[in-house]
């Protein structure tokens, strides 16, 4: 892999206007569509890594989760995220400053881990890692969500932040290797032409949850 260090910039989120609601579908498949059957995802807690100031928590984990945690390296992010969310009161529970190396999500506790638009600053070992420790973070049925830049071949490295953005096949090599076994994945839709593919991973513990759907290509109903 490469020997790549360090987390977001301060400006990430501002490179591109997210329409929210697009994500929407890809969660609700957990979330909604087994709500009388076995493997369906909980909704008590949620952890954002990489969160930033909360934008993701706000406008997709909180309107399914009952509670969220936040992880983010950047001093500024977890300092900032209460004004973001302050509307929530305690369904904010916690707000951590670390880097995803460090970090290590309570064991068993989550239902949705979300990992989104930070994987490219971890280098393929940390990543490897830091997925495996995301994994024994999980209730039954939990799953762990990457969203981030997917390279169209091979590996593209940006030495201006220290980031690279790997093709698809490389990050479902790595996420095999880690251990979560790939549930669904899904490309988001809506960004400009000019930007680099959007996709979003959805990983399980297959110990400790039912697998149902084929993860490339199903198309799910939300209703």
């Amino acid at each position: 892999g490469s020997n790549l260090v360090g987390e977001e910039r301060a400006d990430f989120y501002g490179a591109v206007k997210l329409n929210w609601q697009d994500l929407m579908p890809f969660l609700s498949f957990f979330f909604f569509n087994h709500l009388q059957g076995p493997g369906k995802t909980g909704t008590d807690c949620a952890l954002d890594c990489g969160s930033g100031i909360g934008r993701v928590s706000k406008h997709v984990l909180l309107p399914a989760s009952g509670r969220v945690e936040l992880v983010d390296m950047m001093e500024p992010f977890p300092a900032e995220a209460p004004n973001c969310l302050r509307v929530e009161g305690d369904r904010v529970e916690t707000f951590n400053c670390y880097s995803l190396r460090e970090f290590t999500p309570a064991n068993g506790r989550y239902d949705v881990i979300w990992i989104q638009w930070v994987s490219g600053y971890l280098t393929d070992k940390d990543l490897l890692e830091f997925l495996s420790r995301c994994r024994a973070g999980l209730k039954e049925n939990g799953v762990v969500i990457p969203k981030d830049n997917a390279a169209r071949e091979g590996r593209v490295l940006d030495t201006s932040d220290s980031s690279v953005i790997r093709d698809l096949e490389i990050l479902r090599s790595l996420t095999e290797e880690s251990g979560p076994e790939l549930l669904r994945e899904e490309k988001q839709e809506g960004f400009p032409d000019q930007c680099v593919p959007v996709w979003m991973l959805a990983l399980h513990d297959a110990g400790r949850s039912l697998k149902w759907g084929n993860p490339r290509g199903e198309q799910v109903g939300t209703g």
